[in-house]
């Protein structure tokens, strides 16, 4: 991921609280400002 460390951080925390895989990340509107973590089942299905 191409995130600063806290912001992996949160998400890791918040995937774990919830139970469920992040496997998009939206950084703004474009759709280039958009990351899909590797090792998710939606990186394997692109």
């Amino acid at each position: 991921m191409d995130l600063p460390i806290a912001a992996r951080d949160y998400l890791n925390f918040i995937s774990d609280q919830l139970q469920v895989e992040i496997g998009l990340i939206s950084t703004g509107p474009e759709r280039d400002a958009t990351i899909i973590p590797r090792g998710t089942k939606l990186a394997s299905w692109m």
